[in-house]
């Protein structure tokens, strides 16, 4: 039944069926022209230039025809019926020019297979003078094609496959304008029949029109390419890649680096108020035998190459005397690299929460959910840029659906719009699920709840994820070169593909260049000695 809202079924059964037909042409046409263009003894006119003329024409139009009909497949159905009349327009335009097409060809392909047996591939189309025809010519400069009769059997198909399909455009377009014509009168002649006006109905098709354009355009500017993209080579497409993700990167970094001085201006306000004090020293407390005894140096050494980390740390905690024998204030950075060096057995490693040194002995095991932050911050690892272009070039992965990782869980914290797409109740879910990993932390921190201890190795976390904590982020995990200043490429280790996820650093900085500057500045202030300091 035929309806306002465009030509419905048999238009788009029509365009399905024309599909496999355009795209058989659009080949064959193709695969000519490439043959023609790239070979001068094609094009130079010996053989003529009515089929250098009429295989460029073939495949302009016959490109345009292909990807319009695909373009055109859903919007043609869902159209109102009075703006199907665009579509037969251009399908009519497509008809015609199918047309002139095969008329062209006539000028130089036979219409039949049996006219190309024989001698005839060789006897038509052989200039005078010259003992190779054109067909044998192009079979033997075209890679596809064996001989001079599969040539001109191809010349052949090109031409039938263009006339049917100037028919199925035709009705196409003849389809299109009848339903339009005939919606248009049944709505003039017979307004009381329907429970709308025709001026409502005109209304209600142009207040329908938007949607039409906007999945036009859809189709046009997003579908169309995508799946022109697909069919590129690897190379291409590993370059357009890499190119839109350096994009993304320097657009993110400049929102970070706004994010990372803040953080820095709340840490001077919080240290002018006194909020994060170190050790001062200065109060000597009672003295104590033990506080004497730990005083002399060598003997507080024989102590500590028997205890752990964690137990120098209780014992300067005894009192205020203990505390001055063992770290006094100043001499504290060099007394705990001396107690990291003497403490603990081998192998040695620092807690997952705070800076302690544990050991194996020492070590506490807690087992705590995966959350996503700590999920990049073990999963994830940094690649430098030749690394990462290997990666987009591996031909097993550059139609990876998607490009990017998706093994992170989900946030914890989503923001208003995630809620409502997919609602609270899938975090919830989904963070109760979360699996348990053994985590090692020291004495202190085995004291701690679960919640108190998570809490306090976020912002650790939060610094270590973006790359400017102490984890190593300053070489490639892949070939372990130093990385100097650009975009900081994030990998993950399980799916080896990229994490794009904004809670990573997008951009490095040049150690080297920041390493010259301290080194001019200190060559640059002059040392005063004697008489010249005074």
């Amino acid at each position: 039944m035929v309806t306002a809202w465009g030509s419905g079924a048999p238009v788009g059964l029509l365009r399905f069926i024309v599909f496999i037909p355009c795209g058989v042409l659009y080949s064959i046409a193709s695969n000519h022209w490439n043959v023609i263009r790239k070979n001068p003894e094609l094009h130079s006119g010996l053989y003529g230039f009515a089929v250098v003329h009429g295989e460029q024409f073939a495949h302009r139009w016959t490109k345009f025809g292909y990807f319009w009909n695909f373009a055109v497949w859903i919007p043609d159905i869902v159209a109102p019926a009075p703006f199907s009349v665009v579509f037969a327009m251009v399908d009519t335009a497509i008809a015609i020019l199918m047309s002139i097409s095969a008329s062209n060809q006539t000028a130089y392909a036979p219409h039949n297979i049996d006219y190309c047996g024989g001698t005839a591939s060789h006897d038509m189309w052989l200039p005078a003078g010259n003992n190779e025809s054109f067909y044998e010519a192009s079979a033997r400069l075209n890679a596809t094609q064996t001989n001079s009769f599969q040539m001109c059997k191809s010349y052949v198909v090109e031409w039938q496959y263009g006339i049917v399909i100037s028919v199925f455009y035709t009705l196409i377009a003849f389809i299109n304008v009848m339903v339009c014509a005939y919606e248009f009168m049944d709505r003039i002649k017979k307004p009381k029949k329907q429970d709308k006006s025709f001026a409502k109905w005109v209304w209600n098709a142009a207040v329908a029109l938007p949607v039409v354009i906007c999945t036009l355009l859809v189709t046009v500017l997003y579908v169309v390419p995508v799946l022109f993209f697909r069919c590129l080579p690897i190379s291409a497409k590993a370059k357009t890649r890499y190119m839109r993700r350096y994009t993304m990167k320097s657009g993110q970094a400049i929102m970070q680096v706004g994010q990372v001085q803040l953080e820095k201006l709340k840490c001077r306000v919080s240290k002018k108020r006194g909020m994060e004090k170190r050790y001062q020293g200065g109060v000597a407390g009672e003295p104590t035998g033990l506080a004497d005894f730990l005083g002399i140096y060598d003997i507080l050494i024989l102590v500590v190459e028997n205890l752990h980390y964690a137990d120098i740390v209780n014992l300067s905690l005894a009192c205020k005397s203990v505390r001055e024998s063992v770290l006094p204030a100043d001499d504290y950075e060099r007394r705990l690299l001396h107690f990291n060096m003497y403490t603990c057995d081998e192998p040695k490693t620092q807690c997952w929460v705070c800076a302690n040194q544990i050991c194996a002995t020492c070590t506490y095991e807690h087992k705590l959910p995966q959350t996503t932050i700590y999920h990049h911050l073990d999963a994830c690892n940094t690649y430098c840029n030749p690394c990462y272009k290997t990666l987009h070039s591996n031909p097993l992965r550059i139609d990876a659906d998607p490009q990017m990782c998706v093994c992170a869980p989900v946030t914890p914290t989503p923001n208003r719009f995630q809620r409502h797409m997919n609602g609270p109740a899938f975090y919830s879910s989904r963070q109760r699920a979360l699996p348990l990993i053994t985590r090692h932390i020291c004495l202190h921190c085995a004291y701690l709840t679960e919640e108190q201890v998570l809490e306090q190795r976020k912002k650790r976390t939060e610094s270590e994820v973006r790359g400017t904590g102490k984890r190593g982020e300053d070489k490639c995990k892949k070939c372990a070169v130093e990385l100097g200043g650009g975009p900081r490429w994030w990998v993950c280790g399980k799916c080896n593909l990229e994490c794009g996820s904004w809670c990573h650093g997008a951009w490095g900085k040049n150690k080297k260049k920041k390493k010259k500057k301290k080194k001019e500045k200190m060559h640059g202030e002059m040392i005063l000695v004697g008489e010249d300091a005074v």
